[in-house]
């Protein structure tokens, strides 16, 4: 299974296309997304993310069994994010999930084009059972949009995130293969 994750991965007319499989002009295209301050602000690690560290991250996804992450575009070429799965238990058939929106792309709806694709990935082809995912609770956005994929809060976790010298509260939320439709 592993290896098949490491794989692009095709749907639809939507292509995954794995982070260890990009050319180094896209890696440092997904680096210039994830530094954009509309989607590292809401990062557990804000800060900016140097090339040579994001590269090195990156060439350290061909060992990992755990984390994987693509990037997301459709059969004409837009790209509309990434999607990630990470601490992945086959075993126990659940996984963390990770989603960000290309910060350039102005097109209503991407980021639920995302978040199907993240769950055909997780359900359908590698047959999860549960996806979980944590977000700062003032992301007040992303909650609602997590709702409206059917995810439900879980639990809290008091003062987990400490950004710039401010606690935060962490929500946990998740989603079962049946409450996402995918049975």
């Amino acid at each position: 299974m592993k290896d098949t994750l490491r794989k692009d991965i095709l749907i639809n007319e939507y292509i995954l296309v794995n982070f260890i499989n990009l050319s180094g002009d896209e890696k440092l295209e997904i680096l210039k997304w994830r530094n954009d301050d509309k989607i590292r602000k809401w990062m557990f690690n804000d800060k900016v993310i140097e090339a040579g560290n994001h590269l090195k991250f990156i060439d350290n996804l061909n060992n990992d069994d755990k984390n994987f992450y693509w990037r997301v575009s459709d059969s004409n070429g837009l790209k509309y994010g990434v999607i990630s799965l990470n601490k992945l238990d086959i075993e126990n058939g659940n996984s963390y999930l990770g989603i960000y929106k290309n910060p350039y792309l102005d097109k209503h709806g991407a980021g639920m084009t995302l978040m199907k694709a993240l769950f055909h990935a997780a359900f359908n082809i590698i047959g999860l059972h549960t996806l979980k995912l944590e977000v700062t609770a003032d992301n007040e956005r992303a909650i609602n949009f997590y709702h409206k994929t059917g995810f439900c809060k879980e639990g809290r976790l008091r003062n987990f995130l400490n950004k710039h010298g401010r606690r935060h509260d962490v929500v946990v939320m998740g989603i079962t293969r049946g409450e996402a439709g995918h049975e």
